[in-house]
């Protein structure tokens, strides 16, 4: 019974990193981004697999940005939202974050 709860626990703490920190939600073969990380993180990279396929997914955050941006190698995605292929290939992600604006 013991185990059970050991891998238990390691499932449900990848969920929370993986969905509830770093706002990476799979959802078939859809991606999509809402990340909760700290205003100190810059950027952070993650080498997502789906399959056969690595997706090389790096977060930048920009004081000039007023919305999330998501491109694919240099495809701007309107929808913010990655369709997933199992074709093999490596993909360049960039997600530039939202700068949070302060009321001073």
């Amino acid at each position: 019974m013991g185990w059970t709860w050991y891998m238990g626990s390691a499932g449900w703490m990848y969920q929370l990193i993986i969905e509830s920190f770093l706002g990476m939600q799979q959802q078939g073969n859809k991606l999509k981004f809402a990340p909760c990380v700290p205003e100190e993180w810059d950027s952070f990279k993650i080498h997502y697999r789906y399959w056969k396929t690595m997706y090389h997914i790096i977060f930048i955050r920009k004081q000039s940005s007023d919305e999330m941006l998501v491109t694919v190698d240099g495809v701007l995605l309107e929808d913010k939202t990655i369709t997933l292929m199992d074709d093999g290939a490596e993909y360049n992600v960039e997600i530039l974050l939202i700068a949070r604006k302060t009321n001073n």
